[in-house]
């Protein structure tokens, strides 16, 4: 779930109020990789340590918009069993040296045994 829905009353680069466009991902499109200096809904200079390690204001929040969780992403696993799945379906004949490299990074043994039968 994405965060910032509330309109921004403030510039997040110079200060300045009523910035175009006011809702924060627009802004971010339209204005591109720019910093944000200042908090766009209370007007105030981000801290610069702030700013250093969240350039573009991704975690700044509007006052009384809750926050969200990231959803989770998918385990390393799965990732791998679908390349293993996708290397063997899409290529009749792969190098060995595919499948060995691809099995130092198997987590478990079902991707392993997996991406061995298919090399088989």
């Amino acid at each position: 779930m994405k965060q910032q829905h509330t309109l921004m009353k403030f510039d997040p680069a110079t200060g300045a109020e009523n910035p175009y466009p006011s809702h924060a991902e627009q802004w971010r499109k339209y204005r591109g990789a720019e910093a944000w200096l200042f908090n766009p809904w209370s007007g105030t200079r981000r801290l610069a340590s702030d700013v250093g390690t969240d350039v573009f204001g991704l975690l700044v929040l509007p006052p009384g918009e809750p926050m969200y969780a990231m959803p989770r992403a998918r385990p390393l696993s799965d990732e791998l069993m679908d390349c293993v799945d996708r290397l063997g379906s899409e290529c009749g004949s792969v190098d060995p040296r595919v499948w060995d490299h691809l099995l130092v990074y198997a987590p478990n043994e079902r991707v392993a045994q997996r991406a061995a039968a298919i090399a088989a």
